[in-house]
């Protein structure tokens, strides 16, 4: 940065009441008495990155006074939240405009905060955060996977991860964890000594008084004033399940509609074993005597297929549908791995079936989403253990054969026909018009990769793949909607022949897919014949449409 943008973030920081403050290598820091609508907060303010790829740290030096322990936007430590990361972006070439976004956010927020009026709110909107993030003794990292969802306990493990400090998994049972175990390359996984107990609330969390619970009573008491029918239930089971006498300890987990928290607590060995058939004497200990057992906060991170899936969707995911895809080349590689990501594999009933008679060559490896270790592999089966080594709960098939076209072939959610080849296009249309028993979506590239293109064929109304040339008659076989405006380069190699084009067309093409296929879970997918273009492609533009039947098609005309 140029002395003169220094100077300039400098004399912003002095209007703000801001003088240099002694710092670690690297880091410029600033301290004083920031001004707000209540008086004056002391602050310090860190800037180690001028690039402002970080936004500058401020912290509190001493809290507002009359305050709550736990305050919004404030962690443990005295560090202020005061922009979402991402939400603003500090123009490096104008230090002294970002300093001054930072400082003025800063007296919003601290403003926000003594007024008292949104703590609840904001603490409840984020609580899963206040609870895990900030805060001394940090949470115990703690993995929960797909779980019933009904269930009122679950198994609680221990992974071992080469690199990674201990932590913990919850899953149903130990088959799930060791999936999971191996997902994640974890050297050991060992049943746990606690016990774990699943909750539910429909309420947000309501913020603490004071500070957060630290005692197995103090967080008796903060479910009590958040949730009354939580607490009621938490203590009934305390009270009435003797399993969890039999253990070290134990995790209660509870579910709300921020997300996950939990705790984990040690239980008293003698006194568990004295109370082991009248679980509610033990109850009672621990309002009492017991009363003073730390509580582990822990942070539950979800890893679940349901979560992973739809975290990000604003439409149902492909959990539970059956999809099949035939060809794991260039784009079935790709759009394979999108569909995953979908969903595709997961859920009581999912599954997805890869089709592919063909092994990887080297020839492949410069457009495909596998590389070297799959060499000489079947694709189906190559890219199954792909998929399955990134999500290892998945239910892929591979299938190396080739496929026989009927009604038990057809009769699955979605059919995905990728290998670009139209004589087998051609082939599965008509099979496919002669069962019609679900939608079949067809997607290749185009010449040297001017254009992808994508055909969705679910209802007699519309046209089906060979109803993109015309049918018999004079014109017959002719492109019903010409595309390219000169004949594809085609090389040779030895006996055969190919259609070179860049890496993006097949990414470009599962891309387009995966769009329809969106579509088609939104509830319509029109226009059901979609192409998208290269933009410097010398190519002839076609209307994205729902594209009528050909008069006189062989395939779904005469049927």
């Amino acid at each position: 940065m140029a002395q003169g943008g220094y100077g300039r973030a400098l004399a912003v920081l002095t209007q703000y009441g801001l003088r240099p403050a002694k710092a670690r290598a690297g880091v410029r820091a600033f301290e004083g008495d920031l001004k707000i609508s209540a008086g004056k907060v002391p602050i310090r303010f860190e800037i180690e990155d001028w690039d402002f790829l970080h936004y500058p740290r401020i912290t509190l030096l001493e809290r507002p006074t009359g305050m709550p322990r736990v305050l919004e936007h404030i962690d443990a430590l005295g560090g202020l939240c005061y922009l979402a990361p991402g939400s603003v972006v500090l123009d490096r070439f104008q230090p002294d405009v970002a300093v001054h976004q930072c400082l003025h956010a800063a007296v919003d927020v601290l403003n926000r905060i003594v007024s008292g009026q949104a703590r609840d709110k904001d603490i409840a909107n984020e609580f899963v955060a206040y609870w895990t993030v900030g805060q001394t003794p940090a949470a115990y990292p703690v993995l929960v996977d797909e779980l019933e969802p009904d269930a009122e306990s679950a198994m609680y493990f221990l992974l071992d991860q080469h690199g990674h400090d201990r932590r913990a998994l919850i899953a149903q049972d130990i088959f799930a964890a060791q999936q999971i175990a191996a997902g994640i390359d974890a050297e050991k996984v060992v049943k746990g000594a606690f016990t774990c107990l699943l909750f539910k609330s429909t309420k947000f969390p309501g913020a603490p008084v004071d500070a957060l619970p630290a005692t197995i009573k103090q967080f008796f008491t903060w479910l009590k004033l958040w949730d009354t029918e939580l607490a009621a239930e938490i203590q009934h089971r305390l009270g009435f399940d003797k399993t969890y006498l039999t253990r070290d300890g134990c995790v209660i987990a509870v579910a709300t509609p921020t997300g996950r928290f939990g705790i984990a607590f040690l239980l008293d060995r003698r006194h568990r074993m004295g109370y082991a058939n009248t679980p509610k004497h033990y109850r009672h200990y621990l309002h009492n005597a017991g009363g003073d057992v730390a509580i582990l906060r822990l942070q539950l991170d979800e890893i679940g297929p349901a979560y992973i899936h739809s975290r990000n969707l604003e439409y149902p995911s492909l959990a539970g549908k059956r999809l099949t895809l035939i060809g794991c080349g260039a784009i079935g590689g790709y759009l394979a791995q999108a569909l995953v990501r979908l969903g595709a594999g997961t859920g009581k009933e999912g599954l997805l079936r890869l089709v592919d008679i063909g092994q990887l060559e080297p020839d492949n490896l410069g457009r495909h989403a596998l590389g070297f270790p799959s060499l000489y592999q079947n694709k189906a089966v190559a890219l199954r253990e792909e998929l399955i080594r990134q999500f290892p709960y998945l239910q892929v098939d591979a299938q190396v054969n080739a496929p026989r076209l009927n009604d038990e072939f057809f009769a699955t959610d979605l059919i995905i026909e990728a290998t670009g080849e139209e004589a087998l296009s051609t082939l599965v249309n008509a099979s496919h018009m002669a069962h019609r028993l679900g939608p079949l979506l067809y997607v290749w590239v185009k010449g040297n990769g001017e254009c992808v293109q994508a055909l969705w064929s679910d209802s007699s109304k519309f046209g089906c793949f060979q109803c993109l040339r015309h049918g018999i008659g004079p014109n017959y076989r002719q492109d019903r909607f010409p595309v390219l405006a000169n004949p594809p380069r085609t090389r040779f190699r030895g006996c055969g022949s190919f259609t070179p084009y860049a890496v993006s067309a097949p990414m470009s093409a599962a891309a387009l897919a995966t769009d329809m296929i969106s579509d088609w879970l939104k509830g319509s997918v029109s226009p059901r014949f979609r192409t998208r273009y290269l933009e410097t492609a010398h190519a002839l533009k076609v209307r994205n449409q729902d594209i009528a039947p050909t008069s006189g098609c062989p395939a779904c005309q005469s049927h």
